[in-house]
C-alpha cells in the first residue's frame, strides 16, 4: 500500500483488456470503480479533482474516446474567467449522413484563466498540480443559457463542474476545455 498514491489506476488483467474492464482507481482508502455517466468507456470518479494531477497522468491508462471527461473546481479562477468571457462565433465541419460535409457556423462563450500551480483546491486539501500551469480556455455553448452555467460555475455557489479536455486544441501551456451539460447524461 505504500507505493499506490491517491488516483493510481490499478488493473486487474485476468478479467479483460476490453476498454476499462477491470480497471480500478485509488481514493487513498479504497479500490473504486470507475463512473459511467458520460462516457461508455468509463471516466474518473466526479470526487476526483483533475487539477490536482498533471493532465495526462491518466492518458493511455483510462481509456477514453477523443476529449475525456474532466472534474474541475474555477472557483479560484472564476473572477478572471467572468472578467474575460466573450462570444464567438466558430466553423465546425460536420459529416452528413450520405457522408458528405457541410461547414457550420458555432457559437460559443470562451474565456481564458491563467492557472497557477499550488493554487488550493476549494473544499479539499489538494493544490493545482505544477504541470498545469498555463493557461485554461474555457468555452461553453453560445446561448444564455450557456453564459448562466459558466457564471454559475465560477461563482461562490460553485463548485467541481463537469467538462471535457479538447485534445484537438489543446497544447503545452494551453488547455481547452468545454462545459459538460447535465442533459449529455447517458442515464
Amino acid at each position: 500500500m505504500k507505493l499506490v498514491r491517491r488516483g493510481d489506476i490499478v488493473w486487474d488483467a485476468a478479467v479483460s483488456d476490453e476498454g476499462n474492464v477491470g480497471r480500478l482507481i485509488w481514493d487513498g482508502n479504497y479500490l473504486l470503480d470507475l463512473e459511467y455517466d458520460y462516457s461508455v468507456s468509463g471516466q474518473l470518479p466526479h470526487y476526483f479533482n483533475s487539477l490536482a494531477h498533471p493532465p495526462s497522468f491518466w492518458h493511455k491508462v483510462i481509456r477514453t474516446n477523443a476529449n475525456p471527461i474532466a472534474h474541475i473546481d474555477l472557483r479560484p479562477y472564476g473572477k478572471e474567467i467572468v472578467q474575460n468571457v466573450q462570444l464567438v462565433q466558430d466553423r465546425v465541419q460536420m459529416e452528413t449522413p450520405q457522408g458528405g460535409f457541410h461547414t457550420i457556423v458555432r457559437h460559443s462563450h470562451r474565456s481564458v484563466a491563467r492557472l497557477v500551480p499550488g493554487t488550493p483546491i476549494p473544499d479539499t486539501k489538494e493544490v493545482v498540480d505544477a504541470a498545469w500551469e498555463g493557461r485554461l480556455i474555457v468555452e461553453a455553448e453560445g446561448t444564455t443559457e450557456g453564459l448562466a452555467d459558466l457564471q454559475m460555475r465560477c461563482s461562490s455557489r460553485g463548485g467541481k463542474g463537469v467538462y471535457r479536455i479538447l485534445r484537438e486544441k489543446s497544447r503545452p501551456g494551453e488547455v481547452w476545455i468545454r462545459c459538460v451539460r447535465a442533459d449529455e447524461k447517458l442515464m
